[in-house]
């Protein structure tokens, strides 16, 4: 049994190819629209040397799409890259910045904007390839509004976990004392909160963070590279008046990395309230937003900023104007 056509199916599943297909469709109108206004036809004709008539709208509607499987490998060990690297810089400048916190280096005022800008500058850098998810709840949330495909999901959560992984190792070179290690993993104080009292915060703290990356989502059309911006805001805001209950966590792999690599100041006790917390906050969002915009009422920016790819790579091109495909790359 071949394993090509799963490795298609992966690559470039049916939710992807859909759109693909949509904007063949669209790319096709346009040439229409081009061709009929007469615009670029000398250009054209003597660009491909192509002495036949240019292709009627009837014509056009005929090409078919094909999808080029090794260009779209490429792009999607990219897109796994892009979640690793930008989970692994995430949680290392988060745990940082908390042991910093610990050791009375900074306020937990620079704390806050600390978080918030190495969020903004991740979605600007690597948002454009991967869609900027670095956090299993916004992947989860995606997937289950049915703009991101399912089949990507192990695939982005591996990304992130690695990435995680990878940013408690750094972070042991860098603080290398065992007890100043354990403060960047976090954890609930039973002296200032309780336990149920913590998984509340984060809860909400995730309910606020996925409501807004949601919605910026739903209305990206209008919103466009301005959701950084609210999403780098929502975090800075979680961190100020959460830092001090939860730790504000609002991403499983924000602590389990840290965690299994370095520990935390509790021993690890309250670990699983930063994995279910942000994962009910998550679903709770995501109803609030199904409830907003309705469940099956998706936008074609919903779509790309969810499943990222950047404009070079999602465009689709007319390979030879005599030869009626048009060739994914």
């Amino acid at each position: 049994m071949s394993l090509k056509p799963i490795w298609h199916a992966i690559v470039v599943p049916p939710l992807v190819e859909k759109i693909q297909k949509y904007d063949h469709e669209q790319q096709n109108d346009n040439c229409r629209k081009q061709f009929e206004r007469g615009e670029q036809y000398q250009l054209l004709r003597l660009l491909v040397h192509q002495p036949d008539p240019l292709l009627s709208s009837g014509e056009l509607k005929q090409r078919k799409m094909e999808i080029n499987y090794l260009n779209a490998t490429k792009q999607f060990v990219r897109r796994l890259l892009s979640e690793f690297l930008g989970t692994l810089m995430l949680v290392l400048t988060q745990a940082g910045l908390k042991i910093q916190v610990s050791q009375q280096r900074i306020t937990s005022e620079s704390n806050a904007l600390g978080n918030g800008l190495i969020i903004l500058f991740l979605i600007y850098s690597l948002g454009g390839r991967s869609g900027a998810h670095f956090n299993p709840v916004v992947t989860l949330c995606f997937s289950l509004r049915f703009v991101f495909p399912f089949v990507w999901l192990p695939f982005y959560i591996l990304a992130q976990f690695l990435g995680s992984i990878c940013a408690a190792f750094f972070l042991r070179l860098l603080f290398q004392t065992e007890s100043v290690l354990r403060y960047g993993t976090n954890s609930v104080d039973p002296s200032f909160v309780s336990i149920l009292n913590g998984l509340q915060w984060e809860i909400f703290l995730t309910f606020c963070l996925l409501l807004v990356v949601l919605q910026t989502a739903h209305r990206g059309e209008i919103i466009g590279s301005q959701a950084a911006i609210a999403v780098s805001a929502v975090i800075i805001f979680n961190v100020l008046i959460g830092s001090t209950t939860s730790s504000a966590s609002m991403n499983p792999f924000r602590t389990l990395g840290p965690a299994l690599i370095n520990s935390s100041s509790d021993g690890n006790r309250s670990l699983w309230i930063f994995i279910i917390g942000p994962l009910v906050g998550g679903v709770l969002a995501l109803i609030v937003v199904g409830l907003l915009n309705g469940f099956r009422t998706k936008k074609r920016s919903e779509f790309k900023m969810a499943q990222g790819g950047d404009n070079d790579d999602k465009k689709l091109r007319i390979n030879n104007f005599n030869d009626k495909s048009i060739s994914y790359i």
